[in-house]
């Protein structure tokens, strides 16, 4: 996700919630050391939030973003430089929005 346009994105975001009932995704933080591409969008969980709630419909789904600290290179990295650093990764989460007493 984190190299695609905004507009791609949003288009990606759709299409994935139009088959599925919600949707997680992982990218890196503006905490990742380097840019192993060149293209990422190395954002906070902030920015992140900000950019998938204006690709989906708010009254329909809920969108969270979070920092995490789990990430796919961890042997690359010594405990001590993860601590430092902060989260390299965050989490996005898009979930319906249930009404009250609507069974999920």
């Amino acid at each position: 996700m984190e190299h695609f346009s905004d507009d791609a994105f949003a288009k990606l975001l759709r299409e994935q919630l139009r088959v599925c009932r919600s949707v997680v995704f992982s990218v890196p933080s503006d905490h990742y050391p380097r840019q192993d591409v060149g293209d990422e969008r190395l954002m906070s969980p902030g920015e992140w939030e900000q950019r998938t709630q204006k690709a989906v419909n708010l009254g329909r789904w809920r969108v969270k973003a979070r920092y995490c600290r789990t990430d796919l290179e961890r042997l690359k990295y010594s405990l001590k430089a993860r601590r430092a650093l902060g989260g390299f990764a965050v989490i996005v989460t898009i979930d319906p929005i249930r009404s009250k007493g609507a069974r999920g």
